[in-house]
C-alpha cells in the first residue's frame, strides 16, 4: 500500500472537523465559545508558532484527536449543486487557491481523490481523500484497512465559511466512496484547533484522543489503550492501525 506524508499544518487546519459533547453532556473542546474559545485560538496559534521555530526532531508536544463519522450517520449532501470529483483538468483551478500543481498531480497519480465545490464556475472549496497510509509529523503512520479512507486537507474560501460547505463536500465524498465498499473514514486534528472543531457542529463524529512528546528524536506516545516509546523518524515510523483508535472511541452526541 502507498504511504501519504501529512504536513501537520495541513492536516490540523481542517481535517475531519467536528463539534460535539460527550455522553455525559460535558462540552468537549470543540464546543467552547466566548472567552474560552478565544483563549484556545491564542493557544493554538502560539503552539504553531513555536512549532515553526523549533525543529520537530528537537522538541514537539502535541495532543490530537482522531475523528471519524460512523457509517450509520453518512448521508447525502443536502445541497449537491456544484459538488463533484476533481480531475486533472482542475489542477490549474486548485493551484490558484494555494495548491502547487505538482503536488496536486502527485496526489492524483498516487490515487488520492478530491471533492470540489463550485459556485458560478469558480472552485471555492475542496476535501481530499486517500487510501494511502498517512504519516503524521514525519514518523507516526496510521495504518488503514482496505475498506478505510483518510480525509485530509479540507479548505473552504474565507468568504464562504460558515455555510456548511465542508460538511457538504464530506457527505458527497463519503456516499460516493461507500458505493465502492468503503465503510470508514477518519482524519486527525489538534485538540487546540478550535476553529476546525467548531466548523461542523451538526456532524456527529466519534473521537479518540492521543498525545506525544518528542525530545531529540526520542518519542513518548500515549495511545488510547497503551504507551509507546522509541526512536522514530529518518525512515523508521511508528505504525498504528486505525482500528486502535476506532475501537477505543469516546461516545458522541450532537452539540
Amino acid at each position: 500500500m502507498q504511504h501519504l506524508k501529512l504536513d501537520p499544518r495541513m492536516s490540523e487546519n481542517n481535517s475531519a472537523k467536528t463539534s460535539e459533547m460527550n455522553s455525559d453532556h460535558r462540552s468537549w473542546p470543540g464546543g467552547r465559545s466566548g472567552d474560552n474559545g478565544r483563549k484556545l485560538n491564542l493557544a493554538y496559534s502560539l503552539v504553531r508558532m513555536i512549532g515553526r521555530l523549533i525543529p520537530r526532531f528537537v522538541f514537539r508536544f502535541k495532543t490530537l484527536y482522531v475523528l471519524w463519522l460512523p457509517r450509520e450517520h453518512w448521508r447525502q449532501a443536502e445541497d449537491q449543486s456544484g459538488l463533484r470529483w476533481a480531475t486533472a483538468a482542475d489542477v490549474e483551478c486548485l493551484e490558484t487557491l494555494g495548491h502547487r500543481s505538482q503536488d496536486v498531480q502527485t496526489r492524483l497519480i498516487q490515487g488520492d481523490r478530491v471533492v470540489i465545490r463550485e459556485i458560478d464556475g469558480q472552485v471555492i472549496g475542496w476535501v481530499w481523500f486517500t487510501q494511502a497510509n498517512p504519516t503524521y509529523d514525519g514518523w507516526l503512520q496510521f495504518q488503514l484497512a482496505d475498506n478505510e479512507y483518510w480525509i485530509y486537507d479540507v479548505f473552504v474560501s474565507p468568504v464562504h465559511r460558515g455555510e456548511e460547505i465542508s460538511n457538504q463536500m464530506g457527505d458527497f465524498g463519503r456516499i460516493e466512496l461507500a458505493k465502492q465498499g468503503i465503510i470508514n473514514m477518519a482524519g486527525v486534528t489538534n485538540t487546540l484547533n478550535h476553529p476546525a472543531l467548531r466548523s461542523s457542529e451538526k456532524v456527529r463524529y466519534k473521537f479518540a484522543r492521543f498525545w506525544y512528546v518528542r525530545l531529540l528524536g526520542l518519542s513518548l506516545v500515549r495511545l488510547p489503550r497503551t504507551w509507546r516509546i522509541g526512536w522514530w523518524g529518518l525512515g523508521r515510523s511508528l505504525h498504528v492501525p486505525l482500528s486502535d483508535f476506532t475501537n477505543a472511541a469516546d461516545t458522541y452526541s450532537s452539540i
